[in-house]
C-alpha cells in the first residue's frame, strides 16, 4: 500500500511538472509577432523540483527514470541558457521526451 500511495504521489508531482516543462521548453510568441527563446532557468528550476521529489518506497527503476528525466531537464535548461546550436537542443529535447515517457510507462 505505501508504495502505492508513493508511486502516486511522484507520479502526480511528475505530471504538474512535465506540463510546465513543456510550456518552459517551448518558444513564446509576443504580441508583436516576436518569438523568444524557451526558458533555460525555468527549466533548470523543474529539475530541481523533480529531483527533490521525495523518493522513498518507490520501485527502483521509477527513482532511476526519474533522475534521469530530471537530468535531461537540467541539460536542457543549460543548453538554452548558452545559446548552443538549435540541432543540439533539439536533440536535447528529443531525449527529453523519451525520458519523460519512461516515467509516464512506469507511472501507468
Amino acid at each position: 500500500y505505501r508504495s502505492d500511495v508513493a508511486r502516486d504521489r511522484a507520479c502526480g508531482a511528475f505530471t504538474a511538472i512535465s506540463q510546465l516543462a513543456a510550456e518552459a521548453a517551448s518558444p513564446r510568441v509576443s504580441a508583436d509577432g516576436s518569438t523568444t527563446k524557451p526558458d533555460g532557468p525555468a527549466l533548470i528550476r523543474l529539475a530541481n523540483a523533480l529531483q527533490s521529489l521525495d523518493r522513498r518506497n518507490l520501485a527502483a527503476s521509477l527513482q532511476t527514470a526519474v533522475s534521469a528525466h530530471a537530468t535531461t531537464l537540467t541539460s536542457l535548461g543549460t543548453l538554452i541558457n548558452h545559446n548552443a546550436a538549435a540541432e543540439a537542443i533539439d536533440s536535447m529535447k528529443a531525449v527529453s521526451l523519451a525520458t519523460g515517457d519512461t516515467v509516464k510507462t512506469l507511472c501507468n
